[in-house]
């Protein structure tokens, strides 16, 4: 009766610690992809230009815009942006659960070892 009863609260505690660390923004190295406002850049034959600094009545055609993307002044050419991924890590409740579970591990742990001497 006594280890269903461990196993039951074993139990409860992982399941609420997988609900709690689970990442709050995404896994690592996943990207959603572009969405509307993105950068970008035109590139030119004699240089580059950003999206944002093309003039009101201009057009980039498709196959010289390059998305997330900025210009390089120094070379003239369109710069991909570096994506940042997201870290996955436990979060604070995720911590407590984590250290609530370790506790009670212990303690069983320690309790069986008394119990046998």
């Amino acid at each position: 009766m006594r280890g269903i009863r461990y196993s039951f609260v074993v139990a409860l505690l992982t399941f609420g610690l997988l609900l709690l660390a689970l990442p709050e923004k995404g896994f690592s190295g996943f990207d959603p992809g572009p969405g509307p406002g993105e950068e970008g850049c035109c590139q030119l034959t004699d240089g580059c230009i950003d999206a944002i600094d093309l003039p009101p009545n201009a057009v980039c055609l498709s196959e010289f815009f390059v998305e997330n993307a900025f210009c390089d002044q120094e070379t003239g050419q369109c710069t991909p942006i570096p994506i940042v991924s997201n870290i996955p890590t436990l979060s604070e409740w995720g911590l407590i659960a984590m250290a609530g579970i370790l506790g009670i591990a212990g303690f069983i742990i320690i309790r069986r070892r008394k119990a046998v001497a």
